[in-house]
């Protein structure tokens, strides 16, 4: 008896990996993050965003990455927007 199988290529691997951002609560703020997030090719898996009296938001997100250096480039991209002021993971 022969099944069919169809393996995914090692590129599409992807792995999740939860990223936390502080950033100043400001209009905009989560559209440029998502714009950097697909601008290479990362997935958004979940997203939950809390934002604190003293106009601070706490960013959650939980992305599909491929490897350590996709996301290292990625966080580098984040950290380099106007109002983010922590990434972490």
């Amino acid at each position: 008896r022969l099944v069919d199988v169809e393996w995914k290529a090692a590129g599409d691997v992807t792995s999740p990996v939860k990223l936390l951002i502080d950033a100043v609560d400001k209009p905009g703020i989560l559209a440029s993050l998502s714009s950097v997030i697909s601008s290479v090719n990362v997935n958004i898996s979940t997203a939950t965003v809390n934002s604190t009296e003293d106009k601070k938001s706490h960013i959650t997100f939980i992305l599909e990455v491929k490897d350590k250096s996709q996301l290292s480039g990625l966080t580098q991209k984040i950290v380099q927007l106007e109002g983010v002021l922590k990434v972490s993971r």
